[in-house]
């Protein structure tokens, strides 16, 4: 029962680690993409 437990746990928090690597995978993606975005209006105006 009590390793039953503990091991509950442990995949709890493992999902909740990797959903907040999704998150923060995420983030940095939309994040360079508007400074990739910034980057290519400034160097190609022209366009």
């Amino acid at each position: 029962m009590y390793t039953n437990n503990y091991l509950f746990s442990f995949n709890k928090f493992f999902y909740r680690k990797i959903f907040i690597s999704k998150i923060l995978a995420c983030t940095y993606v939309l994040v360079s993409l508007r400074v990739f975005k910034k980057i290519f209006v400034y160097v190609f105006p022209n366009l």
